[in-house]
């Protein structure tokens, strides 16, 4: 979809849609075939030591080790727990490949297939759902202890307006829509100027609320001008050593001089450390901005996290104009639907392991999406959405799964992504174009409209439903 946060000038090879939901071929054989792009040709543990021979050459920082992170969540999750979220986030079981376990533990490796390089080890509880997480804990306070009046009391609630908004990053970005008389919506300001309404509410309703950026702009602190883009290729290189261009090129010669020119050479590769404006925008926008939004939702120890944007058809011909036919749907997101070229990294399966050994927390995600999304159905009265676009999958009708970027790094909490609504429908577009109020945003005063009133409305409704319902599940 034009206006999810991953999609602006993907750089990654992206493995064919066709590989989530593939029935009963097993990760093993979908990893060994010619659909994946390299004959198996190597053992597995040599294609490992040729990749790392090559992340070292070129100067990839080693990950971090992974096993402090894990070390609090010991025993927060059974074994039958993990193995439910992990089929629902990763459906053919790829991280498996870099997994073995007993019924009491699982241990997990760098290598994938071949298991020889340990990375660490987690013992799994014995009963019940379990969490080490105090988000988790404090949304049962709540539940359990507030009154009617103030029924999000004690919660940390993290809205995060997607894009940026104002003229030039919109060019950047485009995501905006415009009309052939010169009216225009942007997405980035539209969701900043709900979260700033939003706000207001929850927080007199008892809830403590963090905006991750109160202004039209990035969240990061990084100036864009300037901006060294080669940590940032060097990082996309970790993360791309499943896909198929990498594992044919790690087949040209054993590590050494021969495999490292092989690589210096090859036009993926060098693609990833171009200078130019494709990769300044991508590395900006779609790495370092949303890592520093997820940073911010991380310091804050969100109990509730909403991901606000707004979707579009994309209309051929002109992506950011009105659509030619009416389409109006809503659909939110949560977790999952990994492919092979996403757990490339070390760090990356790291963020899958976190989501899904925390036992409660996809849960809460898929409630509080269930809850916004209905919301949005019922008082909009908008049908949801067919299509999740991407490597997605649905779950059930109107929540689809994604691994989008603020998802996979803020772990532990309720977090939910949603697409409100398709903003270059021509019936959205005249009502989001209708203004009839303001609000200050940096100091100067911007327009919105009833419409977008009402879009905020049914986000503080679906907060209180998923609360409400909290409640509900404790009553005898």
């Amino acid at each position: 979809a034009h206006a999810t946060e991953d999609s602006v000038l993907p750089p990654r090879p992206v493995v064919q849609a066709d590989a989530v939901g593939m029935d009963d071929r097993s990760a093993e054989a979908y990893f060994k075939s010619d659909r994946w792009g390299a004959a198996a040709t190597l053992a597995p543990s040599e294609a490992f030591a040729r990749t790392q021979a090559v992340l070292d050459h070129f100067g990839v920082p080693r990950a971090p080790e992974s096993a402090p992170f894990f070390e609090v969540m010991q025993g927060g999750q059974t074994a039958e727990g993990y193995a439910a979220v992990a089929r629902l986030m990763d459906p053919p079981g790829f991280f498996a490949q870099f997994t073995s376990g007993t019924p009491g533990a699982l241990r997990v490796f760098q290598d994938a297939q071949s298991r020889g390089v340990a990375d660490y080890d987690y013992r799994f509880g014995t009963s019940g759902l379990l969490s080490a997480s105090p988000s988790h804990g404090r949304l049962i306070q709540a539940a359990r202890n507030n009154s009617a009046a103030r029924p999000l009391a004690g919660l940390r609630v993290a809205l995060d307006p997607g894009h940026m908004g104002g003229d030039d990053w919109d060019r950047h970005s485009g995501k905006f829509v415009h009309d052939h008389r010169g009216h225009k919506l942007s997405e980035g300001t539209m969701a900043l100027q709900i979260s700033l309404l939003l706000e207001k509410d929850l927080t007199a309703l008892g809830a403590e609320v963090m905006i991750t950026h109160r202004e039209q702009g990035p969240v990061t602190d990084v100036a864009y001008a300037g901006m060294d883009l080669k940590p940032y290729a060097l990082q996309e290189l970790a993360e791309t050593t499943q896909a198929p261009w990498f594992q044919r090129q790690i087949q040209a010669a054993p590590a050494g001089p021969a495999l490292f020119a092989a690589f210096a050479a090859n036009a993926s590769f060098r693609a990833l450390f171009d200078p130019g404006f494709y990769n300044h925008d991508t590395y900006f926008m779609l790495r370092e901005d949303l890592a520093a939004r997820s940073r911010k939702i991380e310091a804050f120890d969100a109990d509730i996290s909403l991901v606000i944007h707004f979707d579009t058809s994309s209309p051929p011909g002109d992506s950011q104009g009105v659509g030619a036919v009416n389409y109006d749907a809503t659909k939110v997101y949560v977790l999952g639907s990994y492919s092979p070229v996403e757990l490339s990294s070390r760090e990356a399966r790291r963020y899958f392991a976190q989501h899904a050994l925390d036992a409660p927390s996809w849960q809460d995600s898929l409630e509080l999406g269930r809850a916004v999304v209905g919301r949005l159905h019922r008082d909009l009265v908008l049908p949801f959405d067919r299509g999740g676009g991407g490597t997605s999958a649905q779950v059930e009708p109107g929540i689809f799964s994604r691994n989008l970027g603020v998802s996979r790094r803020v772990t532990s909490r309720a977090l939910t992504y949603v697409e409100c609504l398709f903003y270059n429908d021509p019936r959205e577009f005249a009502a989001l174009s209708n203004f009839k109020h303001t609000i200050e945003i940096g100091g100067k005063p911007t327009l919105y409209s009833d419409r977008l009133l009402q879009v905020k409305e049914a986000l503080r409704a679906g907060i209180l439903d998923f609360v409400q319902l909290k409640k509900s599940a404790l009553l005898p």
